[in-house]
């Protein structure tokens, strides 16, 4: 980790007997789970186990379908803090927020990982002993448009526990966005590739996968009377990584199966820099509320610009897609 940033604000009014905010949980992944370290240099030592569905809907069909590689790296990154203000209180309340903002993580960089992360999924899942439809013929398939592939890259704002994440999405180079399963996005789809399963004699198997750049800390405690958070550098395999697989046993309905992460997995080496923070308060309002006898909640703000050493970045990404792309083949063969 390179520097990390932490603010505090306090409640307007004095409490006898106050806490502080060392309740609050630590820095953790975007969900809130708790982050296993992966060692330098090597594929992430990653988990993956079956969230929807069952195993063994991949044996429902000979083959495997790879519908792109969406690639989503976050670009943006808050916290937020909250203190005071309990249950029947009429006391002041706090508010501490920190924001980063990531410098170098762009379209292009973003199409190469996905590109070579496609590639080593497909060699996995060669070397494993699976029948992979050549990209070629899924493109060209007459019912390939259901999986929206070659939709162009997005940016998408994602919720956080206690924050917000904004994600940069993108796919391999020559075959774009797979817009049917999305980072991102609620993905309630009404049509199914039925058709698309069936001519192709095929599963489809719609990877996405997440990265992140910071590792944030924020919460509410109701009694205490500061609030503190705090945002630092760690990148994550982000829990929002999942793969969805689509199949038809007879033609006329599909079985679905998502693959998750069981943990998220970060890596401690350094990729980037924190710049200067800039900070900012409402304390004139603070002075003025207590002039004149009211209450106004104390805010706190702080935020800086992130830069992002893309070699470094692109290096931590592999590594954490050969990870995930050897744990999800494993746990696909389990299925067979």
């Amino acid at each position: 980790m390179i520097k990390n940033i932490v603010i505090a604000a306090t409640s307007a009014a004095f409490l006898s007997a106050c806490a502080d905010s060392a309740g609050l949980p630590g820095p953790t992944a975007s969900n809130g789970a708790d982050v296993a370290i992966a060692p330098a240099g090597a594929p992430f030592p990653v988990n993956v186990e079956i969230g929807i569905g069952d195993a063994d809907y991949v044996s429902l069909r000979p083959r495997v379908a790879v519908a792109g590689y969406n690639v989503g790296g976050y670009t943006f990154a808050s916290a937020t803090s909250s203190a005071g203000g309990g249950v029947f209180s009429n006391r002041g309340t706090a508010s501490s927020t920190v924001a980063l903002e990531a410098n170098g993580i762009d379209e292009a960089l973003l199409i190469r990982i996905a590109t070579a992360a496609q590639a080593d999924l497909i060699a996995q899942l060669t070397a494993a002993g699976f029948d992979v439809v050549p990209t070629s013929e899924l493109q060209n398939a007459p019912n390939a448009a259901i999986l929206e592939l070659g939709s162009p890259s997005y940016e998408q704002d994602v919720s956080a526990v206690y924050g917000e994440r904004t994600v940069l999405v993108a796919g391999p180079s020559g075959q774009g966005v797979q817009g049917y399963k999305k980072i991102g996005a609620a993905n309630i789809n009404f049509r199914t590739p039925t058709a698309l399963s069936e001519e192709l004699d095929a599963a489809i198997l719609m990877p996405n996968v997440v990265f992140d750049f910071a590792a944030t800390e924020g919460g509410r405690a109701a009694y205490a009377r500061t609030a503190s958070a705090s945002a630092d550098l760690l990148f994550t395999l982000d829990p929002n990584t999942v793969a969805d697989l689509s199949v038809t046993e007879n033609g006329r309905a599909s079985f679905g199966s998502t693959y998750i992460l069981a943990q998220p997995v970060a890596s401690a080496e350094p990729f980037g820099t924190i710049g200067a923070v800039e900070e900012s308060d409402n304390s004139g309002q603070q002075v003025l509320s207590g002039l004149l006898g009211a209450t106004v909640s104390n805010r706190s703000r702080s935020a800086a610009q992130v830069s992002i050493d893309p070699a470094a970045y692109e290096a931590l990404a592999l590594d954490a897609a050969r990870g995930w792309n050897a744990a999800l083949v494993e746990e696909m063969r389990a299925g067979l």
